[in-house]
């Protein structure tokens, strides 16, 4: 089916889904607990995952470690904490998503500000489904072209023109 990234996973069960569907799933979340949870289901079910307990963000942030499962946790950042992984990161050591699920609580808001996540967006054909938790959201959503929004979850399908689908093929 293709590869599936789901950042701020929780317990996964998006990631546990695609897995049994035979999609490639690359999973973040803060949590500690919320990882080894998701390990374990998978473990369990026999299905392959890649975990990481990371925060997934837009930028290098040093941030507060996390030991529970809660699905409202948020990166609290702390200069003598973990290193998140940033979207660069995630593209430099695992293959590009077909689909990209994003739930990390807040802080979706500078994915949407961001022109070359969003050129890589568009670039690789991701769809990309995003639970936005930010008033000002909706402003930075003219700047995405195929997005549909339905209250707080964005979904961003790949463009219709050939130019990207190019794009892609020659990288």
């Amino acid at each position: 089916p293709g590869v599936f990234w789901d950042a701020g996973c929780n317990l996964g069960y998006y990631s546990l889904y695609a897995a049994k569907l035979g999609w490639d799933v690359y999973s973040w979340d803060l949590g500690r607990r919320a990882i080894q949870l998701l390990q374990l289901s998978a473990a369990r079910n026999q299905l392959k995952i890649t975990a990481n307990q990371k925060a997934f963000t837009d930028k290098p942030v040093y941030y507060r470690e996390l030991d529970s499962a809660y699905a409202g946790n948020q990166v609290a950042e702390d200069p003598n904490g973990a290193l998140s992984m940033t979207w660069k990161d995630a593209a430099k050591k695992y293959p590009a998503p077909t689909l990209l699920k994003m739930d990390i609580e807040g802080a979706e808001i500078e994915f949407l500000k961001d022109e070359e996540f969003r050129q890589w967006i568009m670039d690789n054909q991701i769809v990309l489904a995003m639970e936005i938790h930010h008033p000002s959201s909706h402003y930075h959503l003219a700047q995405w072209p195929n997005a549909v929004c339905l209250e707080n979850r964005l979904l961003v399908l790949p463009p219709k023109d050939s130019a990207a689908a190019g794009r892609k093929a020659a990288a």
